[in-house]
């Protein structure tokens, strides 16, 4: 049995669920036996997600479901041990506390535990920097506690390269879905431009540039645009224009916030849009170390994005063939980025959209990166 191990609130559809359901989805089409264990909604007996099996560990008291979460994991590993050979534990994003524990039951037990690394902080993301508690608990994760005696998924090339360089067996799998789940959706193409960010931009998406650059257009050009925003509300959208109230009055029509949204329905809304939207920093290292999410999951459901080449984007993505490429992270350039889509035809829509979806279908999905897990995994 591989056992699949985080504080993910799995499966309810948060970005790491999503990861790390799709490894586990891999692995059973490969004739694994797989095991879920999260921090999802309080339960006490095992139940099953899309063919998943998994239990959470959330206790009603949230202090306890963090600082008892380690006694937990211990009784619910001794239970399944009764029962099946755990040969592989995959562990995803969590305390460093549940990484040091894990090592040592695996020293113990003789399990290969297997660490899936899908970020690396930046000092900037944080009010106290590098004394920031999370971006400290990080360094030492991927600096101390990750050994030769582990394995590494790394979400990005950054990190693979350098966890393959300290003499750590590495594979890199980057984000994917489960393409069965987004089947081709088509729909109807016009002259009007609709765009969406979905998200908590914080410091690692650069939403502010991107309403900043649409207020530059022109008025003729800003009456075809439509630019729907989830996961904010007006009021914290207007928060951005705050030093000038002038720039948000320009496009405060053209803008529609949604506040925070279900999964389910943010997927429903950013099928509706011509593209989404990203931007981040090309010199952080979180932008390098990471792998966004949401451009995987646009993609899926064909809808190509606006979007500068951070990560590992530029392996896959080819500017006005399946994405708009965004030449850096500054407001001149998605300026720039937001003319050349509001240019093109219903048919060039159309296009892109298409073959986005094939890039997802072909380079992001379950079966993508079966041969990397194979490597990866003690039988």
């Amino acid at each position: 049995m591989i056992l699949l191990i985080s504080q993910y609130k799995y499966p309810e559809g948060d970005a790491g669920s999503v990861r790390m359901h799709n490894l586990a989805l891999t692995l059973k089409q490969m004739g694994q036996d797989v095991f879920v264990i999260g921090l999802g909604k309080i339960q006490k007996e095992v139940d099953y997600y899309k063919g998943i099996p998994y239990v959470s560990l959330r206790v009603k008291n949230k202090y306890n479901s963090r600082f008892l979460f380690n006694y937990r994991l211990y009784q619910q590993i001794s239970k399944l041990r009764k029962k099946y050979t755990i040969k592989n534990i995959i562990l995803g994003t969590s305390s460093i506390d549940v990484t040091m524990f894990l090592k040592f039951i695996c020293s113990k037990y003789q399990i290969h535990l297997i660490k899936d690394v899908v970020e690396w902080y930046s000092a900037s993301q944080f009010r106290y920097r590098k004394y920031a508690f999370p971006y400290l608990a990080k360094e030492i994760e991927n600096k101390r506690l990750i050994t030769k005696k582990m394995a590494v998924i790394s979400i990005s090339s950054f990190l693979h390269t350098y966890f393959t360089q300290k003499g750590i067996q590495s594979v890199r799998i980057p984000v994917y879905m489960d393409q069965n789940e987004f089947p081709d959706y088509s729909k109807n193409y016009s002259n009007k431009l609709v765009l969406i960010y979905a998200g908590s931009p914080g410091k690692k998406d650069y939403l502010s540039v991107m309403l900043k650059a649409l207020a530059l257009l022109p008025t003729d050009l800003l009456k075809k645009i439509q630019f729907n925003v989830i996961g904010l509300t007006p009021a914290q959208i207007e928060l951005i224009f705050q030093d000038d109230l002038s720039i948000f009055s320009k496009i405060r029509d053209n803008i529609k916030a949604y506040g925070r949204l279900p999964r389910a329905a943010v997927v429903e809304k950013l099928k509706e849009a011509d593209f989404s939207v990203l931007l981040r920093s090309e010199k952080e290292r979180y932008a390098k170390a990471g792998f966004p999410t949401k451009v995987i999951e646009s993609i899926s459901v064909s809808v190509p994005v606006i979007m500068n080449f951070t990560s590992d984007l530029g392996l896959y993505f080819t500017d006005r063939k399946n994405c708009i490429q965004v030449e850096n992270d500054t407001i001149g350039k998605f300026r720039e980025a937001l003319i050349k889509a509001v240019s093109l035809s219903p048919e060039d829509k159309k296009e892109l959209a298409q073959n986005a979806k094939s890039l997802a279908e072909r380079c992001f999905n379950t079966t993508s990166y079966a041969k990397e897990l194979e490597r990866i995994i003690q039988k």
